[in-house]
């Protein structure tokens, strides 16, 4: 397996690639410029015979297939209608995976379920497991009067399963009969290696998913991608034009937990906020880690992830220890006996800081 170099594929480095000057979409990319001899996005992909899933401009047929899939890769026709309010999320939301490894209930107040822990099935059948929030929290075991927030971020996958069947089985209109409090929009994959199309093609799906969701009056979070600095500016774009919305997810458990490379896309959400005038409240998934720093930069904020269920299933206790966090056994002990100690001491570390 080849290395890759994620600095070097960076987009905001060095001079503008000349293929970048003949290419129709440039107005829509911004552009490529990397620290390395290149001339066009597509130079990682010159092996390509075609038979590959990336939506890019060598691929002509299909490419204007996807193209008029998503219609168009700019994203200024899509609004997202229904939106949580900042002051409804809580600082800290636990992610419970399933119902299978605890008897007892839950005792949370706000959870969040995966895209795969909610829907099953294909093609017409595809959509919630559960017809009412009161079926979600019986088959998950937690509190029936909790608040359940559906999370969009997860495995490739699942969310590819979501696109490709949600308006089949009228998936988001089904979702809208379950009394969610908001659900994050899919978080389709971008790798810096990839083509510009294809980041330009995920990003679109994402809010598309965002819109229609919004429609179906669940209260949508748009996913924010951020590859180039041209994304960053088309969502500062994006969001001055629709000042009803204030809360953005981003995750941070996979490329972005470096934290040279999360500290930039804080540092992005909080200069688009700075030049908009108005706070955003992020939603960060899986970002305990830059709990300090999103509280430095933001006024409002949630971090979403599995720790306290996870750790619990293992049976680990969580304990604080100063700037520390430290696990020990709880073999004998029930997961919901963990999961509720777990929760109170990871939600307070989060809520109130790592101190050093």
């Amino acid at each position: 397996m080849v290395s890759l170099n994620v600095d070097k594929l960076r987009f905001d480095g060095g001079t503008e690639a000349l293929g970048c000057t003949v290419c129709p979409l440039r107005h829509v990319c911004g552009g490529l410029a990397r620290d390395a001899d290149e001339w066009a996005c597509t130079d990682h992909c010159r092996s390509c015979d075609g038979t590959c899933d990336l939506v890019c401009l060598s691929k002509e047929a299909r490419f204007a297939e996807d193209f008029a899939e998503v219609g168009g890769l700019d994203l200024q026709n899509l609004d997202v209608t229904s939106h949580p309010a900042a002051e409804d999320l809580p600082r800290y939301i636990p992610v419970v995976q399933h119902g299978q490894a605890h008897v007892d209930e839950l005792e949370v107040e706000t959870v969040a379920i995966p895209l795969r822990g909610l829907m099953r099935g294909g093609k017409q059948d595809y959509g919630p497991v559960d017809a009412t929030g009161a079926e979600i929290a019986a088959r998950f075991r937690f509190s029936p009067d909790a608040r359940v927030f559906l999370l969009g971020t997860g495995h490739d996958v699942d969310i590819e399963r979501y696109w490709r069947w949600r308006r089949l089985s009228n998936a988001p209109a089904r979702l809208g009969g379950l009394g969610l409090l908001g659900a994050v929009a899919p978080n389709f994959s971008v790798f810096l290696n990839e083509p510009r199309t294809h980041h330009l093609y995920n990003k679109k799906r994402s809010l598309i998913c965002a819109a229609e969701l919004g429609a179906a009056r669940v209260p949508a979070v748009p996913y924010i991608v951020g590859v180039a600095p041209h994304d960053w500016r088309t969502w500062e774009t994006w969001l001055r034009e629709r000042p009803h919305i204030s809360v953005v997810a981003k995750e941070f458990q996979t490329g972005l937990a470096n934290p040279t490379r999360g500290g930039r896309a804080l540092a992005e959400l909080d200069r688009i906020q700075k030049a908009l005038g108005r706070p955003l409240h992020v939603v960060a998934i899986g970002a305990a880690r830059f709990r300090n720093d999103l509280a430095a930069r933001f006024n409002t904020w949630t971090v979403i992830d599995s720790v306290p269920y996870m750790k619990a299933v293992k049976r680990q206790w969580i304990d604080a220890v100063g700037a520390r966090v430290e696990h020990a056994s709880a073999k004998d002990v029930p997961v919901d006996e963990v999961f509720a100690h777990n929760l109170k001491t990871w939600s307070a570390r989060v809520a109130d800081g790592w101190r050093r």
